[in-house]
């Protein structure tokens, strides 16, 4: 009989303990946001007037390169939990496909990339939205110009007053943008 009060009283607790949640917990905010591009799948120009360098190693020198493909297109960061969020930071990856799908180059290759992005603002209101727009310029080791954009954006929820960043919670999104 003492053996099970023992078992009852240990299960008790352990299920009290999972029941337990940390309030930096990133599921525990109600923000929620979505991303959308526009277009998806963008598509692929010419580019001109954009460099890179590919360093060269003892027995050749650098070189200067002009990236040969450029893409446009917007995300949209919409907030749909009812909690206003910063932007803190966004990234992007280029990286070589085919048919969308992600094919790495071979060993000792790289993807030559740079982008700039222009945001309409760091705070996505609740229930508003922020318009992020790209242009990427890119080179690959296969040639062509298919390729993913692979976009992260970090965000922190606003709960409470600015000043007050105790409650806050961090968290991200990523979106993949074909570019054709």
């Amino acid at each position: 009989m003492l053996r099970i009060v023992e078992v009852a009283i240990v299960t008790t607790a352990v299920a009290g303990l999972l029941g337990c949640s940390s309030p930096t917990d990133a599921t525990s905010t109600s923000a929620a946001v979505n991303l959308t591009a526009n277009p998806n799948p963008a598509s692929a120009g010419p580019s001109s007037g954009v460099f890179y360098i590919l360093q060269g190693d003892t027995n050749t020198p650098d070189q200067t390169l002009e990236y040969p493909f450029q893409a446009s297109f917007d995300v949209a960061v919409v907030e749909t939990g009812g909690e206003s969020v910063d932007i803190t930071s966004i990234t992007l990856k280029v990286q070589q496909a085919t048919g969308g799908i992600i094919t790495p180059p071979t060993t000792g290759q790289v993807e030559h990339y740079q982008f700039v992005s222009s945001a309409g603002g760091k705070t996505v209101p609740a229930g508003g939205q922020v318009n992020v727009g790209f242009q990427v310029w890119y080179a690959l080791p296969n040639l062509r110009r298919e390729c993913v954009a692979t976009i992260g954006i970090s965000f922190v929820d606003r709960k409470g007053t600015p000043d007050d960043t105790s409650d806050d919670i961090g968290f991200g999104k990523s979106l993949d943008v074909q570019i054709q």
